[in-house]
C-alpha cells in the first residue's frame, strides 16, 4: 500500500513560530556543514551565506543598505551536492536518512514556511563522473523542473540553495 501525501497540508501542520523566521535559514547552513561531512571536507569546506535584497533599488550608502527588504537568502557550499541518496530523502517528507545525526526530515519543510521558492542547483560525483542537478520546490509545484542529473564538465562538487520571497 502506498501513501499519498498533500504538500499544502503538511504544511499547514507544520509549526514555525514568527520569533523564528531564521530557522529556516539554520536549516539550511547545518545541511551544508552536513554535505561537508559526508564529503571529508570538514576541515577546509566553504559555506557561503548570502542576503538578497531587491536588485532594482537604487544604490544608497551602506548605512541605508542596511534597511532594503531582504528578497531571501542563498547558501552555499563545497561538500558532497545533491546526489541520489539525497535527492530520494529530499523527495521524502519526514524522511529517516540523516536520522542518526538528530535530524527529523522536515527542514525543507521550514524553508516553505518562510520563503515561498527555493532554488537548488547541486553538483556530485557518482560512479566516477559528475553530475549537475537544478530544480525548484515550492508550496503550489512540490518540486518542479524534473531533479534529474545530467553530466556535468564541472568537477567542484558542492550545492547552491536559494530561499526567496516574492512578498
Amino acid at each position: 500500500m502506498s501513501l499519498h501525501t498533500n504538500l499544502a497540508g503538511r504544511l499547514r501542520n507544520t509549526n514555525l513560530p514568527k520569533t523564528h523566521g531564521l530557522l529556516p535559514v539554520f536549516e539550511a547552513v547545518v545541511n551544508s556543514i552536513q554535505s561537508l561531512e559526508e564529503a571529508d571536507r570538514l576541515s577546509d569546506g566553504q559555506i557561503t551565506l548570502e542576503i538578497l535584497r531587491n536588485p532594482q533599488q537604487p544604490m544608497h550608502s551602506e548605512k541605508e543598505a542596511e534597511h532594503e527588504i531582504i528578497k531571501g537568502f542563498r547558501v552555499t557550499d563545497n561538500g558532497i551536492g545533491f546526489n541520489d541518496a539525497n535527492m530520494k530523502s529530499f523527495e521524502t517528507l519526514d524522511s529517516d536518512h540523516k536520522i542518526a545525526k538528530g535530524c527529523r526530515g522536515i527542514g525543507r519543510l521550514m524553508w516553505l514556511k518562510a520563503f515561498d521558492l527555493a532554488d537548488v542547483e547541486s553538483v556530485f560525483q557518482q560512479g566516477g563522473k559528475y553530475f549537475k542537478r537544478c530544480f525548484s520546490f515550492s508550496a503550489q509545484h512540490g518540486v518542479k523542473s524534473e531533479p534529474t542529473a545530467v553530466e556535468a564538465h564541472d568537477t567542484a562538487t558542492g550545492c547552491s540553495l536559494s530561499l526567496i520571497t516574492d512578498s
